[in-house]
């Protein structure tokens, strides 16, 4: 009834499943009937009760175009189409029966659009004369899908080449598309057909066993395979056709194998394509090699953030609708690979790490497993606490973290056996250090991860690691190595529940030697473990040890913060100072409360925008406590005459999240300072004064000098900085296939980074990630099947996949993420392609091994 009060002049009805031809005439009026000019039924039945009934159509006397692309039109409707419709200009036959145009003849002189994609004629020859007869057309598309070859017997060759050479063949055409055809036509030929019709503008010429690349440029628009412009053009006009699509993709990516300049145009063309068919495994496998080889090395830095975003959300989209296809979760991950992906782009990061640690508890592919965990540590660090914690699959991820950690350490235990001398940065296994480096920032501020941690045997693990690392490892090693460790212990001795596991004999002495560590990364972390386990009062102490090691240790970290220089870089990053509000307390160990400020002073000193507001009322409370009754605030903290009770309670108390204490450490007071002496007391008390006036003072505006303890410590000797946490070794990080990534590891918490630079993130040790740009370095040469990407999209499956190295720390040291995208196609896949990254610049050399040239084969 609606339909009826209109008169439509055109009418588009396409794909509609709940009615037909027959219903949709009866609904129309009869001035629409017969004053349309447009009738759009595409994909819509022109069946009823099973029958055709075309003949509705005769009442259109005015129709000009008629699309019945995808319907059952077989031959006896078109000859009733072409007999009733008297001024049709344009018909579109697409993909029906139709096996016999032969009643086109009698449009001849009127029909100029003509579409025949994917009708397949019962004789060749008599279909090519029908065309020759239709001297009026301005449009032909015979465009068809690779399997068929129509016109490929010789006597129908020798009929094409002679319609193609005369002049009388279709003389006004503008547009012709005879992609997917076995024409089989001479490119000299076909040139001459072109240049004796100045009216073509546009010429499809993909999928067919001719190329053009060779010719001069013909004055046309080519849709085709051999240069980016006609492959863009491909990519929007054939976006309907599946098959076209698949097939283009993987030309694409044959065609980009060998560029490293940015082609954005061709990149923004795959967007709609990969969004359209996100549910077709084939052509999502070819998509996403395209992916990465349109964004690798430093191509991801010149990208717009839209665009950049875009990738990201394609990459992850074709993992979730795909997470068991292993051959697509490579290509996957070879994409996600980017310091700039995973840094600068917006995108669900915890959907993002679900998919990613989903994928590190089923596969188990090396190369895999090492760009999984790489992915992991940095990815974890940009998620909160409360969401790391709804992970569903920790339990099983915690596991596979650990005996990645225990399969390493044995690995690395083989390898210190077989080194002529100590081991440097450059020969641990990177997949070791971005498994540490993922527990790391999976723990921190998260008691559920750290609780899985301790169950899944993680503290064992971790132990031997510190024991063969102390026996067998050099000092630069270590410096790697154990920042990461205690970093995690860290997050263990901040949550309640997992405090108590820590007090172990082996462990206790493990830190007691590590708070005089050269490295002033290793000797904070130390510190920092104890000085968390200090709320435990003696008798748990004694529960768990029996012995009171605790009245030992405390004055000894007291010692150790007193000796500590400032670093010259950030060493570590924190997601919130709440670790810190506990230990703050007026009745906590002296120790204690030093390191704290300590930790706090520097990360405020370096970077106050950030970490100024993470300063909760809360604690600012405990800090001002902490200042001398007699103290004079410096100027500019005039602010602070006011009682700090007075301001309104912090986010966590508002809440109700605040920690709750631990209920072995109730009322616990550290009621001596225990143990420590008098001389030693009244040092703590200064530091302990002066640094809480220094960060009052840059809370009001004011300076921090980073001098405070030296005042206090002018006679103590000075433990070595080896530049914080910006950089514990800045050595070549070895790959297992022989590629030495340049790595430089942060002592903050984990924020590895894919291209350099690294930031931390995280409470006691958890981290965060910074990016300092992405070069590719590789000192050996690195496998890489380029087949391996496209798996089965040609036919076969490519085996490799990869690994990462990422450079951890502050330095802003090269080899990354993408780096390990170069070895991670080193594992031996059935196809021996390799592509080679040079240190100097991320450039390709010399492939070796492989064919030239052609899709993988099964």
């Amino acid at each position: 009834q609606v339909l009826k009060r209109h008169r439509l002049l055109r009418l588009t009805c396409v794909r509609l499943e709940q009615v037909n031809l027959y219903s949709l005439v009866s609904c129309l009026s009869d001035a629409s009937k017969q004053q349309m000019v447009s009738f759009n039924l595409a994909g819509t039945s022109i069946l009823c009760d099973k029958l055709p009934v075309i003949v509705c159509l005769s009442v259109f006397r005015s129709l000009a175009s008629l699309n019945l692309a995808n319907t059952e039109l077989d031959c006896k409707c078109l000859e009733v189409i072409c007999n009733d419709l008297r001024h049709l200009v344009h018909l579109d036959i697409s993909k029906t029966d139709v096996v016999d145009i032969w009643p086109l003849r009698r449009m001849r002189h009127r029909l100029k659009y003509l579409h025949l994609y994917g009708v397949k004629p019962k004789q060749a020859s008599r279909f090519l004369t029908v065309l020759s007869e239709l001297e009026n057309l301005v449009l032909l598309d015979i465009s068809d899908d690779t399997s068929l070859a129509r016109f490929g017997k010789p006597q129908v060759q020798q009929q094409v080449r002679e319609l193609f050479s005369s002049p009388n063949f279709l003389p006004r055409l503008e547009h012709l598309d005879v992609s997917g055809n076995k024409l089989k036509l001479d490119v000299g030929l076909l040139r001459q057909f072109v240049l004796a019709r100045p009216s073509l503008k546009f010429l499809g010429f993909a999928m067919v066993d001719e190329q053009l690349s060779g010719e001069p440029e013909l004055p046309v628009e080519i849709a085709g395979f051999d240069t980016e412009d006609q492959l863009i053009r491909c990519l929007h006009r054939y976006r309907d056709r599946e098959n076209y699509m698949q097939q283009t993709l993987c030309a694409v990516f044959l065609h980009t194998n060998h560029m490293f300049n940015l082609r954005e145009r061709l990149l923004r063309a795959t967007f709609p394509v990969l969004r359209k068919y996100s549910h077709r495994m084939q052509l999502q496998l070819a998509g996403t090699a395209v992916l990465y080889n349109l964004t690798r090395y430093q191509l991801s830095f010149k990208l717009c953030p839209a665009v950049r975003n875009t990738v990201v959300d394609l990459v992850l989209n074709a993992m979730g609708n795909f997470p068991k296809q292993q051959q697509l979760q490579k290509n996957a991950l070879l994409t996600l690979c980017n310091d700039c992906f995973l840094h600068q782009a917006e995108f669900d990061r915890l959907w993002c790490l679900s998919l990613v640690c989903d994928g590190l508890v089923q596969f188990s592919d090396q190369h895999m497993v090492r760009m999984l965990v790489a992915i992991v540590s940095i990815v974890s660090a940009k998620v909160s606490s409360r969401d790391l914690a709804l992970l569903g699959s920790q339990e099983r991820l915690f596991a596979r973290l650990v005996a990645l950690v225990q399969d390493r350490r044995r690995l690395l235990r083989s390898q210190l056996a077989d080194l002529p001398k100590p081991p440097g940065p450059s020969d641990l296994d990177p997949t070791l250090k971005f498994a540490l480096s993922a527990l790391w920032n999976l723990t921190d501020e998260c008691e559920p991860s750290c609780r899985l941690f301790v169950e899944a045997g993680g503290l064992e693990a971790y132990l031997k690691l510190f024991q063969l690392l102390d026996c067998s490892a050099g000092a630069e090693a270590r410096q790697c190595i154990l920042p990461k460790c205690l970093g995690l212990l860290n997050n263990i001795a901040e949550m309640p529940a997992t405090r108590k596991s820590l007090l172990v004999a082996d462990i206790i002495s493990m830190l007691s030697q590590l708070l005089t560590d050269s490295s002033l990364s290793v000797a904070y972390f130390a510190a920092g473990v104890l000085a968390n386990l200090s709320l435990l009062p003696d008798r748990v102490w004694l529960e768990r040890l029996s012995e009171r090691p605790r009245r030992r240790l405390l004055p000894a970290v007291g010692d150790a913060v007193l000796s500590w220089s400032a670093p010259d870089a950030e060493m570590v990053a924190y997601r919130s100072f709440r670790p810190f509000v506990r230990l703050l307390e007026p009745r906590r160990h002296p120790s204690a409360q030093l390191w704290s400020l300590w930790a706090i002073r520097q990360v405020c000193c370096r970077n106050r925008q950030t970490y100024l507001p993470l300063l909760s009322p809360k604690l600012l409370r405990n800090i001002r406590a902490l200042l001398p009754p007699d103290a004079v605030l410096p100027a500019g903290c005039s602010a602070f005459d006011d009682p700090l009770e007075q301001q309104p309670a912090d986010a966590d108390e508002a809440a109700g999240t605040a920690d709750a204490p631990d209920a072995d450490d109730v009322d616990e007071v550290d009621e001596e300072p225990s143990g420590c002496a008098e001389s030693q007391q009244n040092k703590l008390g200064d530091a302990i004064g002066a640094l809480a006036a220094e960060i009052l003072a840059l809370l009001a505006g004011g300076g921090g000098t980073g001098e405070a303890v030296a005042a206090a410590n002018a006679s103590a000797p000075s433990g070595e900085s080896r530049g914080g946490g910006s950089s514990d070794d800045e050595e070549d990080e070895s790959e297992a296939e022989g590629d030495a990534d340049e790595d430089s590891d942060g002592v903050g918490g984990e924020g590895e980074s894919a291209n350099g630079g690294d930031g931390a993130c995280g409470g006691g040790g958890g981290s965060g990630s910074g990016s300092n740009g992405g070069g590719e370095a590789s000192n050996g040469d690195a496998a890489r099947d380029d087949e391996q990407l496209l798996g089965a999209v040609g036919g076969g499956g490519g085996g490799g996949s990869g690994g990462v190295n990422r450079s951890e720390g502050g330095s802003g040291e090269s080899s990354v993420l993408q780096s390990s995208r170069t070895s991670c196609r080193t594992a031996g896949g059935p196809v021996g392609h390799s592509l080679h990254r040079s240190s100097s610049g991320g450039g390709v050399g010399e492939r070796q091994g492989h064919p030239t040239g052609g899709l993988p084969g099964n």
